[in-house]
Protein backbone atom coordinates (compact mmCIF):
# COMPACT_ATOMS: atom_id res chain seq x y z
CA UNK A 1 0.00 0.00 0.00
CA UNK A 2 1.68 3.19 -0.61
CA UNK A 3 1.68 5.75 1.16
CA UNK A 4 0.46 8.37 -0.68
CA UNK A 5 -2.07 8.62 -3.76
CA UNK A 6 -1.94 11.49 -5.82
CA UNK A 7 -5.32 12.42 -7.81
CA UNK A 8 -4.81 14.19 -11.55
CA UNK A 9 -8.06 15.13 -13.35
CA UNK A 10 -6.81 15.88 -17.00
CA UNK A 11 -8.57 17.26 -19.77
CA UNK A 12 -7.04 18.43 -23.23
CA UNK A 13 -3.82 19.69 -21.20
CA UNK A 14 -0.74 18.23 -23.40
CA UNK A 15 0.66 21.63 -23.57
CA UNK A 16 1.27 21.17 -19.69
CA UNK A 17 1.23 17.17 -18.95
CA UNK A 18 4.85 16.50 -19.08
CA UNK A 19 5.87 19.22 -16.65
CA UNK A 20 3.40 18.20 -14.17
CA UNK A 21 4.00 14.64 -14.41
CA UNK A 22 8.08 15.07 -14.38
CA UNK A 23 7.33 16.90 -10.94
CA UNK A 24 5.73 14.43 -9.48
CA UNK A 25 8.40 11.68 -10.10
CA UNK A 26 11.50 14.11 -9.14
CA UNK A 27 9.49 13.48 -5.67
CA UNK A 28 11.99 13.00 -2.50
CA UNK A 29 9.01 10.64 -1.42
CA UNK A 30 9.53 7.27 -2.89
CA UNK A 31 6.32 5.07 -1.92
CA UNK A 32 3.34 6.84 -3.68
CA UNK A 33 1.27 6.10 -6.99
CA UNK A 34 -0.02 8.41 -9.12
CA UNK A 35 -3.65 8.03 -10.65
CA UNK A 36 -3.88 9.88 -13.75
CA UNK A 37 -7.93 10.10 -14.77
CA UNK A 38 -7.88 11.28 -18.65
CA UNK A 39 -11.17 12.57 -18.89
CA UNK A 40 -12.39 12.24 -22.18
CA UNK A 41 -9.31 14.74 -23.34
CA UNK A 42 -9.42 15.22 -27.25
CA UNK A 43 -5.31 16.31 -27.63
CA UNK A 44 -3.09 13.95 -27.05
CA UNK A 45 -2.88 13.82 -23.42
CA UNK A 46 -3.75 10.47 -23.03
CA UNK A 47 -0.76 9.31 -24.79
CA UNK A 48 1.40 11.49 -22.86
CA UNK A 49 -0.45 9.84 -19.73
CA UNK A 50 0.54 6.43 -21.73
CA UNK A 51 4.06 6.95 -22.34
CA UNK A 52 4.73 8.34 -18.42
CA UNK A 53 2.73 4.87 -16.93
CA UNK A 54 5.02 2.39 -19.63
CA UNK A 55 8.16 4.00 -17.72
CA UNK A 56 6.97 4.03 -14.17
CA UNK A 57 4.72 1.45 -12.60
CA UNK A 58 4.15 4.19 -9.49
CA UNK A 59 1.75 5.39 -12.42
CA UNK A 60 -1.77 4.48 -13.41
CA UNK A 61 -4.00 5.86 -16.06
CA UNK A 62 -7.67 5.74 -16.71
CA UNK A 63 -9.36 6.98 -19.51
CA UNK A 64 -13.10 7.41 -19.01
CA UNK A 65 -15.89 9.95 -21.21
CA UNK A 66 -15.94 13.47 -20.15
CA UNK A 67 -17.81 14.34 -16.84
CA UNK A 68 -15.71 16.89 -15.64
CA UNK A 69 -13.25 17.29 -12.92
CA UNK A 70 -15.35 16.93 -9.97
CA UNK A 71 -16.56 13.34 -11.76
CA UNK A 72 -13.12 12.50 -12.69
CA UNK A 73 -11.49 13.38 -9.27
CA UNK A 74 -14.22 10.82 -7.55
CA UNK A 75 -13.00 8.46 -10.53
CA UNK A 76 -9.27 8.71 -8.62
CA UNK A 77 -10.97 8.45 -4.86
CA UNK A 78 -12.50 5.13 -5.55
CA UNK A 79 -9.35 3.65 -7.08
CA UNK A 80 -6.44 5.05 -4.86
CA UNK A 81 -4.68 2.79 -2.27
CA UNK A 82 -2.95 5.75 -0.55
CA UNK A 83 -2.85 6.00 3.32
CA UNK A 84 -3.30 9.68 2.09
CA UNK A 85 -4.67 11.56 -0.80
CA UNK A 86 -3.43 14.48 -2.35
CA UNK A 87 -4.57 16.23 -5.87
CA UNK A 88 -2.47 17.76 -8.34
CA UNK A 89 -4.21 20.06 -11.06
CA UNK A 90 -2.39 18.79 -14.53
CA UNK A 91 -1.26 22.51 -15.68
CA UNK A 92 0.74 22.56 -12.23
CA UNK A 93 3.21 21.54 -10.48
CA UNK A 94 5.21 20.69 -7.29
CA UNK A 95 8.25 21.35 -5.53
CA UNK A 96 10.26 18.06 -4.85
CA UNK A 97 10.11 17.95 -1.37
CA UNK A 98 6.27 18.56 -1.04
CA UNK A 99 4.93 14.97 -0.18
CA UNK A 100 7.96 13.97 1.80
CA UNK A 101 7.43 17.14 4.47
CA UNK A 102 3.72 16.93 4.15
CA UNK A 103 3.29 13.32 5.15
CA UNK A 104 5.59 13.38 7.72
CA UNK A 105 3.96 16.09 9.22
CA UNK A 106 0.79 14.19 9.01
CA UNK A 107 2.49 11.52 10.70
CA UNK A 108 4.77 12.92 13.61
CA UNK A 109 1.40 14.47 14.60
CA UNK A 110 -1.02 12.42 13.85
CA UNK A 111 -3.36 14.78 12.05
CA UNK A 112 -5.93 14.08 9.21
CA UNK A 113 -5.33 16.77 7.35
CA UNK A 114 -1.90 19.17 6.11
CA UNK A 115 -1.93 22.29 4.50
CA UNK A 116 0.76 23.91 2.72
CA UNK A 117 1.78 27.31 1.13
CA UNK A 118 1.43 27.58 -2.39
CA UNK A 119 3.05 30.38 -5.22
CA UNK A 120 0.91 32.08 -7.87
CA UNK A 121 2.83 31.17 -11.06
CA UNK A 122 2.27 33.41 -13.95
CA UNK A 123 5.44 31.72 -15.71
CA UNK A 124 6.54 35.24 -15.90
CA UNK A 125 6.06 36.08 -11.69
CA UNK A 126 6.48 34.07 -9.06
CA UNK A 127 4.74 35.01 -5.93
CA UNK A 128 4.59 33.21 -2.53
CA UNK A 129 0.85 32.32 -0.76
CA UNK A 130 1.54 32.36 2.24
CA UNK A 131 -0.78 31.37 5.67
CA UNK A 132 -1.51 33.64 8.28
CA UNK A 133 -1.41 31.00 11.21
CA UNK A 134 0.65 30.87 14.08
CA UNK A 135 -0.08 27.65 15.33
CA UNK A 136 1.55 24.51 13.65
CA UNK A 137 -1.44 22.03 14.87
CA UNK A 138 -5.10 23.09 14.96
CA UNK A 139 -7.60 21.26 17.33
CA UNK A 140 -11.28 21.63 16.47
CA UNK A 141 -12.03 25.06 17.64
CA UNK A 142 -9.39 26.76 15.51
CA UNK A 143 -10.13 24.81 12.18
CA UNK A 144 -13.32 26.25 12.25
CA UNK A 145 -12.25 29.92 13.07
CA UNK A 146 -8.43 29.61 11.18
CA UNK A 147 -9.54 27.76 8.41
CA UNK A 148 -13.52 27.14 7.61
CA UNK A 149 -14.86 30.25 8.28
CA UNK A 150 -11.31 31.93 6.20
CA UNK A 151 -12.33 29.57 3.17
CA UNK A 152 -15.42 30.86 3.28
CA UNK A 153 -14.45 34.65 2.80
CA UNK A 154 -12.09 37.30 4.34
CA UNK A 155 -13.60 38.93 7.72
CA UNK A 156 -13.54 42.14 5.21
CA UNK A 157 -14.31 42.03 1.76
CA UNK A 158 -12.14 45.07 1.29
CA UNK A 159 -9.17 42.51 2.16
CA UNK A 160 -6.91 42.38 -0.91
CA UNK A 161 -5.56 38.90 0.39
CA UNK A 162 -7.42 35.90 1.11
CA UNK A 163 -4.17 33.25 2.30
CA UNK A 164 -7.28 30.74 3.27
CA UNK A 165 -8.94 29.76 -0.40
CA UNK A 166 -10.72 26.86 -0.45
CA UNK A 167 -8.15 24.17 -2.89
CA UNK A 168 -7.92 20.60 -2.28
CA UNK A 169 -4.41 20.78 -4.20
CA UNK A 170 -2.28 22.24 -1.25
CA UNK A 171 -3.92 19.39 0.96
CA UNK A 172 -2.90 16.04 2.20
CA UNK A 173 -5.50 14.23 3.68
CA UNK A 174 -5.65 10.95 5.46
CA UNK A 175 -8.22 8.20 3.44
CA UNK A 176 -9.52 6.84 6.39
CA UNK A 177 -11.25 10.32 6.40
CA UNK A 178 -12.37 10.49 3.56
CA UNK A 179 -13.58 6.91 3.46
CA UNK A 180 -15.44 6.97 6.79
CA UNK A 181 -17.61 10.22 5.95
CA UNK A 182 -17.65 9.78 2.54
CA UNK A 183 -16.18 12.96 1.29
CA UNK A 184 -16.36 13.50 -2.78
CA UNK A 185 -16.53 16.23 -5.48
CA UNK A 186 -20.20 17.38 -6.41
CA UNK A 187 -20.71 16.28 -9.97
CA UNK A 188 -22.07 19.18 -12.26
CA UNK A 189 -20.67 21.61 -10.43
CA UNK A 190 -17.63 22.89 -12.46
CA UNK A 191 -17.10 26.03 -9.85
CA UNK A 192 -15.75 26.31 -6.32
CA UNK A 193 -15.77 22.11 -6.13
CA UNK A 194 -12.79 22.63 -4.23
CA UNK A 195 -14.04 24.48 -2.15
CA UNK A 196 -17.34 22.24 -1.17
CA UNK A 197 -15.16 18.90 -0.61
CA UNK A 198 -12.59 21.40 1.56
CA UNK A 199 -15.55 22.14 3.92
CA UNK A 200 -16.91 19.10 3.92
CA UNK A 201 -13.16 17.73 4.92
CA UNK A 202 -12.39 20.38 7.14
CA UNK A 203 -15.96 19.87 9.15
CA UNK A 204 -15.36 16.35 9.99
CA UNK A 205 -11.72 15.90 10.79
CA UNK A 206 -10.31 16.89 14.63
CA UNK A 207 -6.97 17.70 14.08
CA UNK A 208 -4.95 19.60 11.23
CA UNK A 209 -1.44 20.13 10.87
CA UNK A 210 0.52 23.43 8.89
CA UNK A 211 3.61 22.86 6.64
CA UNK A 212 5.01 26.39 6.16
CA UNK A 213 6.64 25.13 3.21
CA UNK A 214 5.80 26.79 -0.20
CA UNK A 215 5.20 23.44 -2.18
CA UNK A 216 2.58 23.87 -5.24
CA UNK A 217 2.88 26.36 -8.13
CA UNK A 218 -0.84 27.80 -9.25
CA UNK A 219 -0.05 28.62 -12.50
CA UNK A 220 -2.34 31.07 -13.93
CA UNK A 221 -3.30 30.48 -17.49
CA UNK A 222 -5.59 32.28 -20.25
CA UNK A 223 -7.87 29.72 -20.06
CA UNK A 224 -8.65 29.34 -16.28
CA UNK A 225 -12.25 29.06 -15.29
CA UNK A 226 -12.01 32.17 -13.20
CA UNK A 227 -11.06 34.06 -16.32
CA UNK A 228 -13.17 32.96 -19.24
CA UNK A 229 -16.41 34.34 -19.59
CA UNK A 230 -19.07 31.81 -18.67
CA UNK A 231 -22.87 32.23 -20.02
CA UNK A 232 -24.09 30.96 -16.59
CA UNK A 233 -21.35 31.99 -14.25
CA UNK A 234 -24.37 33.68 -11.39
CA UNK A 235 -26.14 30.81 -11.64
CA UNK A 236 -24.17 28.10 -10.82
CA UNK A 237 -22.56 30.28 -8.10
CA UNK A 238 -25.77 30.51 -6.36
CA UNK A 239 -26.08 26.63 -6.36
CA UNK A 240 -22.81 26.12 -4.71
CA UNK A 241 -23.71 28.61 -2.22
CA UNK A 242 -26.94 26.61 -1.69
CA UNK A 243 -24.94 23.53 -0.97
CA UNK A 244 -22.36 25.27 1.31
CA UNK A 245 -25.52 26.82 3.38
CA UNK A 246 -26.73 23.43 3.81
CA UNK A 247 -23.75 21.76 4.65
CA UNK A 248 -23.13 24.75 7.09
CA UNK A 249 -26.46 23.99 8.45
CA UNK A 250 -26.10 20.25 8.91
CA UNK A 251 -22.64 21.13 11.06
CA UNK A 252 -24.11 23.34 12.88
CA UNK A 253 -22.21 26.54 11.86
CA UNK A 254 -24.25 28.21 9.88
CA UNK A 255 -25.24 30.77 12.72
CA UNK A 256 -21.18 31.04 13.32
CA UNK A 257 -20.82 31.61 9.86
CA UNK A 258 -23.18 34.00 8.36
CA UNK A 259 -21.40 37.29 8.24
CA UNK A 260 -18.67 35.07 6.06
CA UNK A 261 -21.49 33.93 4.06
CA UNK A 262 -22.53 37.55 3.71
CA UNK A 263 -19.36 38.11 2.60
CA UNK A 264 -19.16 35.57 0.22
CA UNK A 265 -22.22 36.67 -1.15
CA UNK A 266 -21.19 40.06 -1.82
CA UNK A 267 -18.27 38.67 -3.62
CA UNK A 268 -20.14 36.34 -5.31
CA UNK A 269 -22.30 39.00 -6.76
CA UNK A 270 -19.28 40.89 -7.79
CA UNK A 271 -17.78 37.83 -9.59
CA UNK A 272 -20.83 37.41 -11.46
CA UNK A 273 -20.23 41.38 -12.68
CA UNK A 274 -17.04 41.34 -14.27
CA UNK A 275 -18.34 38.21 -16.25
CA UNK A 276 -21.11 39.81 -17.53
CA UNK A 277 -18.57 42.87 -18.44
CA UNK A 278 -15.87 40.23 -19.78
CA UNK A 279 -15.52 41.23 -23.70
CA UNK A 280 -16.16 37.92 -24.78
CA UNK A 281 -19.62 38.20 -24.00
CA UNK A 282 -21.92 38.09 -26.58
CA UNK A 283 -25.09 39.63 -25.34
CA UNK A 284 -26.21 43.10 -26.02
CA UNK A 285 -25.58 45.96 -24.00
CA UNK A 286 -29.20 45.87 -23.15
CA UNK A 287 -29.13 42.04 -22.21
CA UNK A 288 -26.09 42.70 -19.86
CA UNK A 289 -27.76 45.52 -18.14
CA UNK A 290 -30.82 43.38 -17.62
CA UNK A 291 -28.55 40.80 -15.86
CA UNK A 292 -26.35 43.08 -13.97
CA UNK A 293 -29.79 44.18 -12.04
CA UNK A 294 -30.70 40.72 -11.60
CA UNK A 295 -27.74 40.00 -9.88
CA UNK A 296 -27.94 42.94 -7.34
CA UNK A 297 -31.57 42.67 -6.79
CA UNK A 298 -31.78 39.19 -5.57
CA UNK A 299 -32.36 39.89 -2.00
CA UNK A 300 -29.27 37.97 -0.25
CA UNK A 301 -26.95 40.22 -2.04
CA UNK A 302 -29.24 43.44 -0.79
CA UNK A 303 -28.94 41.65 2.51
CA UNK A 304 -25.38 41.18 2.18
CA UNK A 305 -24.43 44.32 1.06
CA UNK A 306 -26.30 46.58 3.97
CA UNK A 307 -24.52 44.25 6.21
CA UNK A 308 -20.77 45.17 5.71
CA UNK A 309 -19.62 48.28 7.43
CA UNK A 310 -17.76 50.39 4.62
CA UNK A 311 -15.63 52.35 7.16
CA UNK A 312 -12.09 52.54 6.07
CA UNK A 313 -12.74 51.17 2.64
CA UNK A 314 -11.34 52.82 -0.79
CA UNK A 315 -13.57 55.64 -1.94
CA UNK A 316 -13.52 53.33 -5.38
CA UNK A 317 -14.53 50.55 -3.50
CA UNK A 318 -17.46 52.01 -1.73
CA UNK A 319 -18.77 53.67 -4.66
CA UNK A 320 -18.84 50.31 -6.27
CA UNK A 321 -21.06 48.83 -3.44
CA UNK A 322 -23.44 51.36 -3.14
CA UNK A 323 -23.94 51.30 -7.15
CA UNK A 324 -24.54 47.69 -6.47
CA UNK A 325 -26.80 48.58 -3.34
CA UNK A 326 -28.91 50.84 -5.45
CA UNK A 327 -28.86 48.47 -8.10
CA UNK A 328 -26.96 50.30 -10.85
CA UNK A 329 -26.39 48.42 -14.05
CA UNK A 330 -24.45 51.15 -15.87
CA UNK A 331 -22.19 52.24 -13.55
CA UNK A 332 -21.34 49.01 -12.77
CA UNK A 333 -20.35 47.53 -16.62
CA UNK A 334 -18.98 50.71 -17.73
CA UNK A 335 -16.79 50.28 -14.30
CA UNK A 336 -15.61 46.58 -14.67
CA UNK A 337 -15.00 46.88 -18.41
CA UNK A 338 -12.47 49.39 -17.57
CA UNK A 339 -11.06 47.02 -15.06
CA UNK A 340 -10.77 44.08 -17.45
CA UNK A 341 -9.18 46.36 -19.95
CA UNK A 342 -6.74 47.35 -17.69
CA UNK A 343 -6.17 44.26 -16.63
CA UNK A 344 -5.52 43.31 -20.32
CA UNK A 345 -3.08 45.84 -20.75
CA UNK A 346 -0.87 45.06 -17.63
CA UNK A 347 -0.53 41.95 -19.29
CA UNK A 348 2.54 41.21 -21.64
Amino acid sequence: MPKVSIIVPIYNKEHYLEKSINSLLDQTLIDFEVILVNDGSVDNSLDICKKFASQDKRIKVIDQKNGGVSVARNTGLETAKGDYIAFLDPDDWVEQNMYSSMYNNCVETGSEICICNYYKDSGEEILPVTMNLTNHILNKNEIINEIILNMLAPKDINSRNNSMMGNVWRLLIKKELIDEYSINFPPGIPLMEDLIFCLKAFTKTKKVCIDGGHFYHYCIQEDSASIVYRENRFELLLEVMKIIERLLEEENLYQLSEQRLNNRYVNLAISSIINEAHKDNPNNLSEKVVKIKKICSLPQIQKSLSSIDLKGYTLRKKTTLKAMKRKNPFYLLLYYRLVNLSIKLMRP
